[in-house]
């Protein structure tokens, strides 16, 4: 079954090449026509025709040569332009010249190829993400378990001094009281101690309230 693109490449054929010049080329290739030196030997989908002609008559060695259908995009190394299978032919590497469905077929073949290593392509490239992915996930996994390890060493580090406190005598419950309760009774230590050294001190912090003073008369 052809492709779409088979399908247009030979529309676009039939449309260059029509039935009379079919008929034509046909005729130009037969070979038992008395004084012809060039023969017609097929055409590409571009409808390029492709000749074999003897020089004086003499059937030694043919030439071989292309006639463009656009001469223009043939004017540079038509050996790149045409089809591979007629520019082995050009070259004397192919014996039998090729059909237009040779050169269908073989582009047909080409363009599953192409399909083919376009998918091969897209498949290498899922498996090296899927790959890659799954190496952070275990990269992720991995750390997380160190994390969940050190977590649990810390709680049980804690627990642990919870423990040797308890069994010391201290209580967890009242500890920071405790801890306010030593700091404001130094505090009041440290004050107390300032206040013995400095008279001054002494006498703002006095309670003594002021007394009215009584004169008596002298007799």
């Amino acid at each position: 079954m052809s492709s779409p693109a088979t399908a247009q490449k030979l529309k676009e054929f039939y449309s260059r090449v029509s039935v009379w010049k079919q008929l034509y080329y046909k005729w130009r290739g037969l070979k038992g026509v008395p004084l012809r030196k060039k023969f017609f030997v097929g055409y590409d989908l571009d409808a390029n025709t492709y000749w074999e002609y003897f020089q004086d008559g003499k059937h030694l060695r043919p030439r071989r040569m292309v006639e463009p259908y656009e001469p223009q995009k043939l004017i540079f190394n038509y050996f790149d332009k045409v089809p591979i299978q007629w520019a082995q032919w050009l070259k004397f590497s192919r014996k039998t010249p090729p059909s237009i469905f040779d050169i269908l077929q073989d582009e047909e073949r080409v363009r599953k190829l192409q399909i083919m290593s376009q998918f091969k392509e897209g498949e290498q490239l899922y498996n090296k993400e899927l790959h890659q992915q799954r190496i952070e996930e275990n990269l992720n996994r991995e750390l997380g378990k160190i994390q969940n390890k050190n977590d649990r060493e810390n709680q049980s580090t804690a627990e642990n001094a919870a423990i040797a406190m308890q069994k010391s005598g201290y209580d967890l419950n009242n500890l920071s009281h405790l801890e306010i309760k030593s700091k404001n009774n130094a505090k009041l230590e440290t004050d107390a101690s300032s206040l013995a050294e400095d008279p001054w001190k002494q006498a703002a912090h006095s309670n003594d309230q002021p007394q009215e003073a009584t004169f008596k008369p002298r007799r």
